[in-house]
């Protein structure tokens, strides 16, 4: 099966205007696809009536007065019939659930795990990172919605405020709320953090070098990062009926 390419996620959340209507809707894609049945209808119906005018038969039933009534009626329920049959195969299907298993899933995940960094350093250039990043989970979890994928997420996010102080933001989006230890040296701070929100905290006297970990559920990871430098660290949840893809970024 060829891979639906994802890797441009961030380019289309950028460049089009497509990320709002995503947002405020829950139908995914409805307008273009309307659009698309129009089209392919309008040109179905186009080729069928130059191919009626083109024939002998055609020719023989504007001419011909040898053609009973009924012969007329039939061409007519003929055309009708090609219509209603243009009508149904152009409806919108679901999408085969049989043909998509892990490595689809995978492949997903992977070109996630590369958008979640670039989405948080567009939302560092525009001045608000945590926006940006909002946005653009809501955004990839309708993309994944149409391939019948349920998505989540936990992004950890970190940048000075000083020379000396450090905060940690946490952006949670796995569907419940989330107990969250954060560990810097011998700090311990255990943060909470509900469903679709975010919730942040400052650490003081934090090295200009330090190890960094998260632990929350069943996942624990372990950093070392630069106190100038803001910083993103994160877990991707990708599920379709028993299939599951679970895989971490940063950056």
């Amino acid at each position: 099966m060829a891979a639906v390419n994802v890797t441009n996620l961030i380019t289309i959340y950028r460049k089009t205007d497509f990320v709002r209507p995503v947002l405020h809707s829950g139908s995914l894609g409805s307008i273009s696809r309307r659009a698309d049945f129009i089209s392919r209808i309008t040109e179905y119906a186009s080729n069928f009536i130059t191919i009626s005018r083109k024939t002998r038969f055609a020719r023989s039933i504007r001419n011909s007065g040898s053609l009973g009534t009924m012969r007329k009626g039939q061409f007519f329920l003929l055309g009708a019939f090609l219509v209603s049959t243009l009508f149904f195969v152009g409806l919108p299907r679901p999408a085969s659930l049989s043909v998509e298993g892990m490595e689809d899933l995978s492949y997903l995940s992977l070109n996630l795990q590369k958008e979640m960094p670039n989405a948080f350093n567009l939302g560092l250039k525009q001045g608000d990172y945590l926006a940006v990043m909002k946005n653009f989970t809501w955004f990839a979890d309708n993309v994944l919605k149409n391939r019948r994928v349920s998505f989540g997420a936990l992004a950890c996010f970190g940048s000075n405020i000083s020379t000396t102080d450090f905060n940690v933001t946490i952006f949670n989006y796995l569907g419940a709320s989330q107990a969250v230890n954060i560990t810097i040296g011998s700090s311990l701070y255990t943060m909470l953090v509900t469903n679709n929100q975010s919730n942040s905290t400052t650490f003081t006297s934090v090295g200009a070098t330090f190890n960094i970990s998260f632990r929350y559920a069943r996942e624990e990871k372990n950093m070392t990062w630069v106190r100038d430098k803001s910083s993103i660290y994160g877990m991707l949840n990708l599920t379709r009926r028993d299939s599951v893809v679970i895989k971490d970024f940063e950056g």
